[in-house]
């Protein structure tokens, strides 16, 4: 974890499964041959694909899913990435956090906006797609959105895992 100039923590994550896939690697190998033999249908999304990266954050008091806002990047692939917000979800009576990210290489970047407040003003319903999408991918009524926090809420939340 280090800092990025804007003061902001800047963290290394791991894609699990790319944007553009209906396929849910999370918690699998992080080879795309592994994955593609070991892959047995029961983790199919049946709604559309994954809008998103999705990646994790591994630290020593355990794990949070990380939604990478950017194109594809391949399964495996650790990325250096700067948290503008976190999502607050129930999934199937459980809580569930999930950091909203860029890649920190402003090179990187299509989404170029360093705060949840200049996401929502510079990329209007970005944080309404990411909800939709999460509210309805595991099936109707099986997820629901509690809360969406800015970059300072995602950093304290980062840190309890780290």
């Amino acid at each position: 974890m280090s800092c990025a100039s804007s003061g902001q923590t800047v963290t290394d994550a791991v894609v699990t499964t790319p944007a553009g896939s209906n396929l849910d690697f999370a918690g699998s190998s992080t080879s795309d041959d592994d994955l593609v033999r070991n892959y047995t249908g029961d983790d199919v999304i049946l709604y559309l694909p994954f809008p998103a990266n999705m990646a994790t954050v591994t630290g020593a008091s355990g794990e949070i899913d990380v939604v990478i806002l950017s194109p594809a990047i391949t399964t495996g692939t650790e990325l250096s990435v700067l948290p503008i917000g976190v999502m607050q979800l129930l999934v199937r009576g459980e809580r569930v956090d999930k950091l909203i990210a860029v890649p920190a290489d402003p090179s990187l970047r299509v989404i170029k906006s360093p705060s949840l407040e200049q996401l929502r003003l510079n990329y209007p319903g970005v944080i309404e797609i990411l909800e939709i999408w999460f509210k309805n991918s595991d099936g109707e009524g099986m997820t629901e959105v509690l809360h969406i926090g800015d970059e300072k809420e995602a950093e304290r939340r980062l840190r309890e895992i780290l």
